[in-house]
């Protein structure tokens, strides 16, 4: 396959620019912002917070250090006023980060 000392990617990591799927999320990120908070929503209520942190990750990229959030087995119970509540004060704390 390669000689010793050969990398297996010459071209090395996708630029950001090149990134097809960071493409796609900082547009629905920038062009639905209202749509990207109603399907955060639902799979907040679903109990499933990773699916925001995935879209972020991909539009925006990871964060330098871990961002404590309280998203724990309650959001079942919390009514979409209230997950609307932790979710702005999750985007404050990334916007913080920044």
């Amino acid at each position: 396959m390669w000689k010793k000392g050969q990398s297996g990617n010459p071209g090395g990591k996708c630029k950001p620019e090149n990134d097809l799927s960071a493409q796609i999320a900082r547009a629905a990120f920038a062009h639905d912002p209202e749509g990207i908070k109603r399907a955060v929503l639902r799979a907040l209520k679903k109990g499933n917070p990773k699916m925001f942190m995935a879209l972020a990750d991909r539009g925006f990229g990871r964060l330098p250090l871990a961002v404590d959030l309280d998203l724990n087995a309650t959001l079942h119970n919390l009514s979409d006023k209230e997950l609307e509540v932790k979710l702005a004060a999750a985007l404050a704390a990334l916007k913080g980060k920044e």
